[in-house]
């Protein structure tokens, strides 16, 4: 029997190993808690256990995943929780029901019994978005396995350390371009046994290789008496998903969840969209095209059945391509209720739609129209996240009636800590912080840093004790390492801690901040990078907006935005020999320079980089969820550095 203690109403199972210890009760765990323990509030391993609910005798009571899930199935069993295009683009949408989604994942659970996979092993997905993906997640979920997407753009070598990392026994793909990587590192993890090919491409009589329809079989094998004996012993502080990070400085960290943690932040997350959106009914729709390798994609996975009894969601699944041109399609096809955007994507949205009202500006009094160009008429709660906003952006959907609630949030905190919503809502901030029962949150002293704690802050990251420790502080507070303050009630992200430029001169700086300053004067500019730790003065590299090549790279021809500066350039081999534009530049730094705190703060010299970062290729620049990797960006352009500096340039080590 593990023991319980009860600090300020947050319970902690330590060294909990013994599957068959009965879950706290809602006695066990006082209703108030003012603020987080100061006792251990994480855990490592994936068989340990953690519980942080209040049992607050509401909605928020702990619970499980697989309960929750199959409750839903019956409760709704004749709506739509799914719908994909299984033919041609133009034909027609195969919806599942919420009986065939149950009936589906409890094969899957059973198959991945059948092939010997013990509580609490891993199980990987490497492919696109699609009713496959849900069930095999989900599958794993109810097997009490911890199921791990991974980004399909991820080369072989970071597919590698994910299945070595995970110790994952079995590897889903979806085509054939996944299967050659885990073809080409097979010899190298000791611990895959299985890969499942749910593509039309699955070779044949592949041995270790099967497809969806053999893997789904095997269930025959086991007995539903079997799975429910399996789900007995699944508890809601079980550790039962795994996201890893993105990578921005050096290899992804596996960040663990438990049941309550899912089922804690995507409940709350409704509530908040129903602040915005109004009560939520039977008849919402989405659309799934965010990587489902990150948590912030897993929204429509767990979320739709951690809705209100009476509100039901169906997610439709984009093409692949839908980020290289086709979500438009999409959207105007499906014309979804709630819609979750990157910057980049609600960028894009805005090209296009000033495009449209410069041929028809007679549309400019008509939202309702505008917004029906791409398919966001119905649209009633529009949010962004991930990386900051052009407050231009945010501006212009307001003017159509559209207006987008930031959100902030990290991957360990199941991607929110705070939100804007109807009624407390702030251009240029990203909300008030989430404070409602289970979550808190302050800024610390000296550091500035933003720190959060809640139910739906992660167990810890899988097999990594010192980087979690170091995540947290003395107190249990989450560090997110974003530098912020606060102003009448709102939070402003002002910097992030381990981005900080040190200059040659001792002088601190936030290098976010300045280069949303150049971006603000130069909305022409796609990505912006300031270079200065140990130099005498900033430098800035920056690249302007091309049209994509359909492959998450791009061609060398200026997207709208870019054309529009000097109407003779199409290319961006034009720019480099156009006075227009290094006007244009010259104009735009000078003025961004003018807000600059101090003269330390300003940029003194800027490169124009050929081509614009992305998060495919050898070397990827962003990450999937486009951060910019700063690291990767220094080392891959360090002879521009170089050449931008000098006789000025310091090397850097």
């Amino acid at each position: 029997m593990d023991r319980v203690h009860v600090l300020a109403g947050h319970v902690v199972l330590e060294e909990a190993r013994d599957q068959a210890t009965p879950m706290p009760t809602s006695a066990e765990a006082p209703h108030v808690r003012v603020h987080p323990p100061n006792k251990k509030h994480f855990v490592t391993n994936p068989w340990e256990r953690l519980a942080r609910w209040e049992g607050d005798g509401r909605d928020t009571q702990p619970d499980t995943i697989p309960r929750l899930f199959l409750q839903r199935s019956v409760s709704h069993a004749k709506y739509h929780p799914m719908a994909a295009k299984l033919g041609a683009r133009d034909g027609p949408w195969t919806r599942w029901t919420w009986a065939d989604y149950a009936r589906e994942v409890k094969a899957v659970a059973k198959a991945f019994m059948a092939l010997g996979c013990a509580q609490h092993s891993s199980v990987n997905i490497l492919g696109w978005n699609s009713p496959e993906w849900f069930e095999a997640a989900l599958g794993g979920v109810m097997a009490g396995l911890l199921p791990a997407g991974i980004y399909i753009t991820n080369g072989t070598e970071a597919c590698e350390y994910v299945f070595n990392h995970s110790k994952a026994t079995v590897v889903f793909v979806d085509s054939d371009a996944q299967l050659q990587k885990v073809k080409a590192v097979r010899a190298q993890c000791p611990h895959l046994k299985t890969v499942v090919h749910w593509g039309p491409d699955c070779p044949k009589d592949a041995g270790w290789i099967i497809s969806w329809r053999e893997f789904m079989a095997l269930s025959s094998k086991v007995s539903d008496a079997e799975l429910e004996q399996r789900m007995s012993a699944i508890y809601p502080d079980n550790a039962c998903y795994l996201s890893y990070t993105s990578g921005t400085t050096g290899n992804p960290k596996a960040v663990m969840y438990s049941h309550d943690n899912i089922l804690w932040s995507f409940k709350y997350i409704h509530k908040y969209n129903a602040r915005t959106a109004g009560a939520l009914t039977m008849d919402e729709r989405e659309v799934s095209y965010m990587p489902l390798s990150h948590i912030a994609g897993n929204f429509q996975l767990f979320g739709a059945f951690c809705m209100p009894l009476e509100a039901n969601s169906e997610v439709h699944f984009a093409f692949p391509d839908a980020m290289q041109g086709s979500l438009p399609d999409t959207l105007k096809e499906v014309r979804p209720t709630l819609f979750l955007g990157v910057p980049r994507v609600w960028e894009k949205f805005y090209i296009g739609l000033n495009q449209l009202l410069k041929t028809k500006p007679e549309l400019k009094s008509n939202p309702t129209a505008v917004k029906a160009f791409l398919g966001l008429d119905k649209l009633r709660c529009a949010t962004t996240g991930a990386a900051p906003i052009a407050t231009e952006i945010m501006t212009f959907f307001d003017t159509i009636e559209l207006p987008i609630s930031e959100i902030y949030g990290m991957t360990e905190n199941a991607a929110y800590s705070h939100l804007n919503y109807k009624g407390m809502r702030r251009i240029g901030s990203v909300g008030p912080a989430l404070c409602d029962d289970g979550a808190g949150s302050k800024i610390a002293e000296g550091s500035g840093e933003i720190c959060c704690w809640s139910r739906g802050v992660m167990m810890g990251y899988m097999y990594m004790p010192e980087k979690t420790a170091d995540t947290f502080d003395e107190e249990g507070f989450l560090r997110t390492g974003d530098v912020g303050e606060e102003r009448e009630g709102f939070t402003f992200i002002t910097g992030r801690i381990k981005e900080m430029i040190i200059t040659a001169g001792g002088e601190n700086m936030a290098p976010v901040l300045l280069e949303n300053q150049i971006k603000e004067q130069l909305p022409a500019l796609s990505n912006v990078m300031m270079v200065g730790d140990r130099q005498r003065y900033l430098i800035a590299l920056i690249t302007i907006k091309l049209m994509p090549d359909g492959k998450g790279g791009f061609t060398d021809e200026l997207d709208p935005m870019a054309a529009a500066v000097d109407p003779a350039c199409k290319t961006f081999a034009d720019t480099q020999s156009s006075q227009v534009w290094a006007d244009h530049l010259a104009k735009g730094i000078e003025t961004a320079n003018s807000k600059a705190a101090s003269r330390a703060q300003q940029t003194r010299r800027y490169c124009v980089l050929p081509g614009d970062f992305s998060p495919v290729g050898e070397a990827p620049e962003l990450t999937p969820t486009m951060k910019l990797k700063r690291d990767i960006v220094q080392k891959k352009y360090m002879d521009a550095i170089k050449k931008t500096y000098g006789e000025d340039f310091m090397p850097f080590s």
